[in-house]
């Protein structure tokens, strides 16, 4: 990792730590992380408007790509730069491919709702911890099942 000076509004150098192309400072000096995981609505405000209109549901948008990540196996948006990926998520398409049909519905639905467009239709975080806590317990009972069955026929 680089490390290299940033200096603040006040005045102030601080150390940032590079990691490539994954961090940029804005004009307000305020650190930011990769855009893969910004809401389509952060990556449209101008830089000196970045903190405004940020609230749960861009944090959920987040969240559901780091979900399609962990689901996929994959990196969201791999091989974009990241002003391609502001372009993409920001002003056009920015759909991450769909789940495979054997991904559990409600996985599915869940994970197409945290990363709708439109913020008014995404869920709050504890819709989505209620909706992952009952699929938990389904998917204990089949794996329980399945491990009985296994038992029962050895």
């Amino acid at each position: 990792m680089d490390y290299y000076k940033v200096t603040t509004p006040s005045g102030v150098d601080n150390t940032v730590t590079s990691m490539h192309d994954e961090l940029c400072v804005t004009e307000r000096r305020v650190l930011v992380r990769d855009p893969r995981y910004m809401a389509p609505e952060v990556l449209r405000l101008p830089v000196w408007q970045s903190q405004l209109g940020i609230d749960h549901r861009c944090d959920i948008y987040s969240f559901g790509v780091l979900l399609w990540e962990l689901l996929t196996c994959r990196r969201a948006y791999a091989g974009f730069t990241n002003a391609q990926i502001r372009a993409y998520v920001g002003y056009g398409d920015g759909t991450l491919p769909h789940l495979c049909g054997s991904a559990p519905s409600e996985v599915r639905h869940l994970l197409d709702t945290c990363l709708d467009p439109n913020p008014a239709n995404r869920p709050t975080f504890d819709s989505a911890i209620r909706r992952l806590t009952r699929l938990q317990g389904r998917m204990n009972t089949v794996a329980e099942d399945a491990l009985i069955s296994f038992m029962v026929g050895v």
